[in-house]
């Protein structure tokens, strides 16, 4: 190995020494700061609050803010490195911003996606933990919720990611309250005094019970016959819950419904035909 290759050498491991260990430590950096930032939000996440309706707006917040933490920490780092590699960034941003200008007339999609994703959050239309339904197709438990994407879960696991900008109506079944519907099919010879008389004590019951009292929000409601079917008579009725609860109601509901009903002798109908035989 001649002298210049010796010099070559030296300068390669001065570089390394004196700028290649701070560009990993800057990477090593960036990486443990995107880690606080999780570890940091899903703490915040984890702090109890007896308003559900609050609760989800902090952890959609949360997760707006931990993205865009982790695009800053990553845009500085990136310059920092940059700089370290004696690279003028000044020319990169004035090209980055000329890019950016012609970039932006053909990303519409990706404008409106955005657009319509901070409308969404800023209107307070869904939050992270709310079960939606969105164009009447989509139904799932909202997992995240960025500036771009809507991410859902479905009952089956399975994850749905839809663009904002895509949206057209939003149905939300957990915003403020929820009700859970019941539609009661009895047969015509039953006595619509004491039906309502049977649903309204089960009703009764279920908002004095220890374990459903504090998620049961009002009376049951008892709407009245709906409709008349072949074989049925229909009575709607609904009860007022809060918030993603309207579920776990309604199953106790129907459970102690069946049970009321066969104690009083309330039967539920089934199809039967009747048959005029003409001599």
């Amino acid at each position: 190995m001649n002298f210049n290759e010796i010099i070559s050498n030296l300068h390669i491991l001065d570089w390394f020494v004196l700028r290649g260990i701070k560009i990993v430590l800057m990477l090593l950096t960036m990486g443990i700061l995107c880690k606080v930032s999780d570890v940091f939000f899903k703490k915040l996440n984890k702090i109890s609050s007896s308003d559900i309706e609050q609760y989800k707006k902090v952890r959609t917040v949360h997760s707006l803010l931990n993205s865009v933490v982790k695009i800053i920490v990553c845009l500085v780092g990136i310059m920092l490195i940059l700089e370290e590699l004696n690279i003028n960034i000044a020319p990169i941003l004035a090209t980055a911003g000329v890019l950016g200008l012609a970039v932006g007339f053909g990303a519409k999609r990706l404008v409106e996606d955005v657009l319509s994703g901070l409308n969404i959050i800023l209107s307070n239309q869904i939050r992270v933990g709310d079960t939606v339904t969105i164009d009447g197709s989509i139904s799932g438990v909202v997992e995240k919720i960025t500036v771009n994407t809507v991410i859902l879960r479905d009952f089956g696991g399975t994850v749905h990611f839809v663009r904002n900008g895509n949206i057209n109506v939003i149905s939300n079944q957990t915003k403020d309250y929820s009700y859970y519907v019941s539609d009661l099919g009895i047969s015509y010879n039953q006595d619509f005094d004491t039906v309502f008389t049977v649903i309204k004590s089960v009703g009764k019951e279920m908002r004095e019970d220890e374990k459903l009292k504090n998620i049961i929000i009002d009376d049951i409601e008892i709407l009245g016959v709906d409709k008349f079917e072949e074989s049925t008579i229909t009575i709607k009725t609904r009860i007022k819950t809060l918030p993603s609860h309207q579920w776990v109601v309604g199953r106790e509901f129907n459970r102690r419904i069946k049970e009321a009903f066969d104690k009083n002798l309330i039967e539920f109908p089934y199809p039967q035909i009747t048959v005029h035989n003409e001599q």
